[in-house]
Protein backbone atom coordinates (compact mmCIF):
# COMPACT_ATOMS: atom_id res chain seq x y z
CA UNK A 1 0.00 0.00 0.00
CA UNK A 2 1.24 3.47 -0.82
CA UNK A 3 1.37 5.67 2.28
CA UNK A 4 1.02 9.46 2.31
CA UNK A 5 4.04 11.52 3.18
CA UNK A 6 3.93 14.06 5.96
CA UNK A 7 3.72 17.61 4.72
CA UNK A 8 7.06 19.41 4.49
CA UNK A 9 7.37 22.63 6.43
CA UNK A 10 6.67 25.54 4.13
CA UNK A 11 9.24 28.28 3.65
CA UNK A 12 8.39 31.98 3.73
CA UNK A 13 6.94 32.96 0.38
CA UNK A 14 8.49 35.37 -2.07
CA UNK A 15 7.43 38.52 -0.32
CA UNK A 16 8.71 37.32 3.06
CA UNK A 17 5.34 37.09 4.72
CA UNK A 18 5.29 34.71 7.65
CA UNK A 19 2.65 32.02 7.82
CA UNK A 20 1.65 33.22 11.27
CA UNK A 21 0.47 36.61 10.01
CA UNK A 22 -3.30 37.17 9.79
CA UNK A 23 -5.30 36.31 6.68
CA UNK A 24 -8.31 38.11 5.34
CA UNK A 25 -11.82 37.27 6.43
CA UNK A 26 -12.29 34.68 3.69
CA UNK A 27 -9.29 32.70 4.91
CA UNK A 28 -7.45 33.43 1.68
CA UNK A 29 -4.49 35.61 0.75
CA UNK A 30 -2.78 37.21 3.79
CA UNK A 31 -3.99 40.71 4.67
CA UNK A 32 -0.45 42.10 4.59
CA UNK A 33 -0.01 40.81 1.06
CA UNK A 34 -3.22 42.57 0.03
CA UNK A 35 -2.24 45.84 1.72
CA UNK A 36 1.21 45.76 0.17
CA UNK A 37 0.06 44.92 -3.35
CA UNK A 38 -3.42 46.37 -3.75
CA UNK A 39 -2.15 49.43 -5.68
CA UNK A 40 0.17 47.58 -8.05
CA UNK A 41 0.07 44.75 -10.51
CA UNK A 42 1.70 41.39 -9.95
CA UNK A 43 3.31 42.06 -13.31
CA UNK A 44 5.30 44.86 -11.66
CA UNK A 45 7.22 42.26 -9.66
CA UNK A 46 10.19 41.20 -11.75
CA UNK A 47 10.84 38.27 -9.40
CA UNK A 48 7.60 36.60 -10.50
CA UNK A 49 7.75 34.42 -13.60
CA UNK A 50 5.17 35.15 -16.28
CA UNK A 51 4.44 31.41 -16.09
CA UNK A 52 3.44 31.59 -12.41
CA UNK A 53 -0.01 31.88 -10.87
CA UNK A 54 -0.86 33.50 -7.54
CA UNK A 55 -2.32 31.04 -5.04
CA UNK A 56 -4.86 31.70 -2.30
CA UNK A 57 -2.08 31.37 0.31
CA UNK A 58 -0.19 34.30 -1.21
CA UNK A 59 2.49 32.16 -2.81
CA UNK A 60 3.24 31.57 -6.46
CA UNK A 61 3.19 28.37 -8.48
CA UNK A 62 5.50 28.32 -11.50
CA UNK A 63 4.52 25.91 -14.27
CA UNK A 64 8.09 25.73 -15.54
CA UNK A 65 9.54 24.73 -12.18
CA UNK A 66 6.79 23.54 -9.81
CA UNK A 67 7.77 23.97 -6.16
CA UNK A 68 6.25 21.39 -3.78
CA UNK A 69 6.76 23.68 -0.79
CA UNK A 70 3.75 25.78 -1.86
CA UNK A 71 1.42 22.78 -1.59
CA UNK A 72 -0.63 21.52 1.32
CA UNK A 73 -3.85 19.57 1.65
CA UNK A 74 -5.86 22.60 2.80
CA UNK A 75 -4.97 24.37 -0.45
CA UNK A 76 -5.91 21.31 -2.52
CA UNK A 77 -9.23 20.88 -0.70
CA UNK A 78 -10.11 24.56 -1.07
CA UNK A 79 -9.39 24.72 -4.79
CA UNK A 80 -10.92 21.38 -5.77
CA UNK A 81 -14.11 22.16 -3.83
CA UNK A 82 -14.45 25.40 -5.80
CA UNK A 83 -13.68 23.75 -9.15
CA UNK A 84 -16.71 22.47 -11.06
CA UNK A 85 -16.58 19.18 -12.94
CA UNK A 86 -17.52 18.98 -16.64
CA UNK A 87 -16.50 22.65 -17.08
CA UNK A 88 -19.77 23.61 -15.36
CA UNK A 89 -22.10 21.81 -17.78
CA UNK A 90 -24.07 19.96 -15.11
CA UNK A 91 -27.61 20.33 -13.76
CA UNK A 92 -26.18 21.55 -10.47
CA UNK A 93 -22.77 22.58 -9.23
CA UNK A 94 -20.62 19.48 -8.69
CA UNK A 95 -17.03 19.84 -7.54
CA UNK A 96 -13.82 18.01 -8.33
CA UNK A 97 -13.43 17.52 -4.57
CA UNK A 98 -16.70 15.56 -4.35
CA UNK A 99 -15.72 13.60 -7.45
CA UNK A 100 -12.40 12.73 -5.79
CA UNK A 101 -14.15 11.38 -2.70
CA UNK A 102 -16.35 9.24 -4.95
CA UNK A 103 -13.36 7.86 -6.86
CA UNK A 104 -11.66 7.02 -3.57
CA UNK A 105 -14.72 5.03 -2.47
CA UNK A 106 -14.64 2.99 -5.69
CA UNK A 107 -10.92 2.20 -5.51
CA UNK A 108 -9.42 -0.94 -3.89
CA UNK A 109 -8.30 -0.27 -0.31
CA UNK A 110 -4.58 -0.10 -1.11
CA UNK A 111 -5.15 2.71 -3.62
CA UNK A 112 -7.88 4.76 -1.94
CA UNK A 113 -5.48 7.52 -0.95
CA UNK A 114 -4.27 7.77 -4.54
CA UNK A 115 -7.90 7.74 -5.65
CA UNK A 116 -8.67 10.71 -3.43
CA UNK A 117 -5.73 12.71 -4.78
CA UNK A 118 -5.81 11.57 -8.40
CA UNK A 119 -6.93 15.06 -9.51
CA UNK A 120 -4.74 17.00 -7.07
CA UNK A 121 -2.79 18.44 -10.00
CA UNK A 122 -5.94 20.31 -10.98
CA UNK A 123 -5.30 22.55 -7.98
CA UNK A 124 -2.93 24.33 -10.34
CA UNK A 125 -3.93 23.40 -13.91
CA UNK A 126 -7.71 23.38 -13.49
CA UNK A 127 -10.20 20.82 -14.79
CA UNK A 128 -9.60 21.01 -18.53
CA UNK A 129 -12.02 19.01 -20.68
CA UNK A 130 -10.51 16.05 -22.51
CA UNK A 131 -11.43 17.38 -25.98
CA UNK A 132 -9.65 20.66 -25.23
CA UNK A 133 -6.60 18.78 -23.94
CA UNK A 134 -6.22 17.20 -27.37
CA UNK A 135 -5.99 20.54 -29.17
CA UNK A 136 -3.75 22.44 -26.74
CA UNK A 137 -0.33 21.34 -27.92
CA UNK A 138 1.67 21.74 -24.69
CA UNK A 139 -1.06 20.78 -22.25
CA UNK A 140 -0.08 17.15 -21.74
CA UNK A 141 3.55 17.97 -21.05
CA UNK A 142 2.57 20.69 -18.56
CA UNK A 143 0.08 18.35 -16.88
CA UNK A 144 2.69 15.61 -16.59
CA UNK A 145 5.26 18.01 -15.11
CA UNK A 146 2.80 19.31 -12.53
CA UNK A 147 1.34 15.92 -11.61
CA UNK A 148 4.75 14.35 -11.06
CA UNK A 149 5.63 17.02 -8.50
CA UNK A 150 2.20 17.02 -6.81
CA UNK A 151 1.96 13.23 -6.64
CA UNK A 152 5.49 12.89 -5.27
CA UNK A 153 4.70 15.49 -2.62
CA UNK A 154 1.73 13.46 -1.38
CA UNK A 155 3.42 10.10 -1.81
CA UNK A 156 1.33 8.62 -4.61
CA UNK A 157 2.67 7.03 -7.81
CA UNK A 158 2.87 8.58 -11.24
CA UNK A 159 1.45 7.36 -13.49
CA UNK A 160 -1.58 6.33 -11.47
CA UNK A 161 -2.29 2.59 -11.13
CA UNK A 162 -4.91 1.10 -13.40
CA UNK A 163 -7.28 0.51 -10.48
CA UNK A 164 -7.54 4.26 -9.90
CA UNK A 165 -8.10 5.00 -13.58
CA UNK A 166 -10.81 2.33 -13.65
CA UNK A 167 -12.56 3.86 -10.64
CA UNK A 168 -12.27 7.30 -12.21
CA UNK A 169 -13.96 6.05 -15.36
CA UNK A 170 -16.72 4.38 -13.36
CA UNK A 171 -17.32 7.59 -11.40
CA UNK A 172 -17.66 9.46 -14.70
CA UNK A 173 -20.40 7.09 -15.87
CA UNK A 174 -22.38 7.44 -12.63
CA UNK A 175 -21.92 11.22 -12.67
CA UNK A 176 -23.31 11.38 -16.20
CA UNK A 177 -26.29 9.34 -15.01
CA UNK A 178 -27.09 11.67 -12.10
CA UNK A 179 -25.82 15.05 -13.27
CA UNK A 180 -26.88 14.88 -16.93
CA UNK A 181 -29.61 12.25 -16.95
CA UNK A 182 -27.58 10.36 -19.55
CA UNK A 183 -27.27 6.59 -19.46
CA UNK A 184 -23.97 5.66 -21.06
CA UNK A 185 -23.67 2.22 -22.67
CA UNK A 186 -21.20 1.31 -19.89
CA UNK A 187 -23.66 2.08 -17.09
CA UNK A 188 -25.01 -1.47 -16.93
CA UNK A 189 -21.47 -2.90 -16.81
CA UNK A 190 -20.31 -0.61 -14.01
CA UNK A 191 -23.58 -1.00 -12.09
CA UNK A 192 -22.82 -4.71 -11.76
CA UNK A 193 -19.38 -3.94 -10.35
CA UNK A 194 -20.16 -0.92 -8.17
CA UNK A 195 -23.14 0.10 -6.07
CA UNK A 196 -23.37 3.89 -6.28
CA UNK A 197 -26.36 5.66 -4.78
CA UNK A 198 -27.77 8.66 -6.65
CA UNK A 199 -25.27 11.49 -6.33
CA UNK A 200 -26.36 14.49 -4.27
CA UNK A 201 -24.18 17.44 -5.31
CA UNK A 202 -22.55 19.29 -2.42
CA UNK A 203 -21.86 22.98 -2.16
CA UNK A 204 -18.16 23.94 -1.95
CA UNK A 205 -17.93 24.19 1.85
CA UNK A 206 -19.51 20.75 2.34
CA UNK A 207 -17.39 19.19 -0.40
CA UNK A 208 -14.25 20.67 1.13
CA UNK A 209 -15.04 19.15 4.51
CA UNK A 210 -15.89 15.78 2.95
CA UNK A 211 -12.56 15.80 1.11
CA UNK A 212 -10.54 16.68 4.21
CA UNK A 213 -12.44 14.13 6.30
CA UNK A 214 -11.67 11.42 3.77
CA UNK A 215 -8.02 12.51 3.69
CA UNK A 216 -7.83 12.12 7.46
CA UNK A 217 -9.60 8.75 7.41
CA UNK A 218 -7.02 7.44 4.94
CA UNK A 219 -4.09 8.47 7.12
CA UNK A 220 -3.17 11.81 5.62
CA UNK A 221 -0.92 13.84 7.92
Amino acid sequence: MSHPKSRPKQDSFQHRLKESRPHNDSGGIPNEFIRGHSMQSIYDDSSVSNCAILLRNGRYFDFHSPDPSVMDIELVAHVLSNLCRFTGHTREYYSVAQHSVLVSSLTPSEWRFAGLLHDAGETFIGDVSRPLQTVVSDYRSVKERVEKVVFAHFGIPWPLPGAVSHADRAALIFEMRDLFGYEDRLLKKFSKEFQVDPIRPMQPAEAREAFLRRYSELGGA
